[in-house]
This record gives C-alpha cells, sequence and structure tokens, in this order.
C-alpha cells in the first residue's frame, strides 16, 4: 500500500488550504485585540488569582474534550460500515507519549531548551508516526 492510495491530491491540497486559514486568524487576532484581552485577564487574576488557574483548567479540558471525541467518534465513509479508526486513537496517543518523554527529558537532564520545541517536536512526530501506521494499514 502506498500513501497515494491513502491520500489522494484532493485530500493534500483540502488538508493545505485549511491549514492555510486556520494560520492567518491569529495573524489578525493577536495584533489587533491582544492587548485589550490581556488587559481583561489581568484584572480577573488580579481580582482573584485561583480564577487564573480555573480558567487554564476549563481551556485544557475543552480542547482534549473536543480532541477525544473527534477521535473516537465513528467515522462513516461511503457504501462502507462506520468504524472507529484505530489509526486516529494510535496517533493521540503517541503523540501524548511523545509530549510525556519530552517532560521526562526536560526535568531529568534539565533541558530548558526543550521547552519551546516539545509540542512542536510532538505534533511533528506523531504525523510521521500517522503516515507510518497508515503506510502499514491502519485505519
Amino acid at each position: 500500500m502506498n500513501i497515494g492510495d491513502v491520500l489522494t491530491p484532493e485530500m493534500v491540497i483540502t488538508a493545505l488550504w485549511v491549514m492555510t486559514f486556520g494560520c492567518i486568524p491569529p495573524l489578525l487576532i493577536i495584533p489587533l485585540f491582544f492587548k485589550k484581552m490581556r488587559g481583561r485577564m489581568e484584572q480577573i487574576k488580579d481580582k482573584d488569582s485561583s480564577w487564573n488557574s480555573i480558567m487554564m483548567d476549563a481551556l485544557f479540558l475543552g480542547m482534549i474534550s473536543a480532541f477525544v471525541g473527534y477521535v473516537l467518534a465513528p467515522k462513516v465513509v461511503e457504501g462502507e460500515e462506520p468504524y472507529i479508526s484505530l489509526l486516529a486513537i494510535l496517533v493521540l496517543v503517541s503523540s501524548a507519549v511523545l509530549i510525556m518523554v519530552f517532560g521526562i527529558l526536560m526535568k531529568k537532564f534539565k533541558w530548558d531548551w526543550l521547552k519551546n520545541y516539545a509540542l512542536p517536536l510532538s505534533m511533528i512526530s506523531a504525523m510521521a508516526l500517522a503516515i507510518l501506521f497508515a503506510s502499514l494499514g491502519v485505519r
């Protein structure tokens, strides 16, 4: 099985456009609205410091819930039975394992330089593993 058997040119082009358009809003929002948003966050933090951790925890749980829901939702392909994607589950788990490994490396060897690279490296590695798993026939 080749990568071309799994991905069509239309799928790749669609992914590229989605990623491109996904990068544009932060480029506009941050310069235009970040100062105001930061000021409001600081006001809330100054009133009660526990709200800051509550908001960050809620944001994190919301993001994880959205990803887990998407990963575990049955996939529907025309003309086939719905299935739960083992590929998506493997990629999610491998990304989580990689970020934990990077965290352990940072603590054990005091690699502070890895802080800024741990998330991108785990994401890129998980994407590479997704390609590997898909080429092995995992669906």
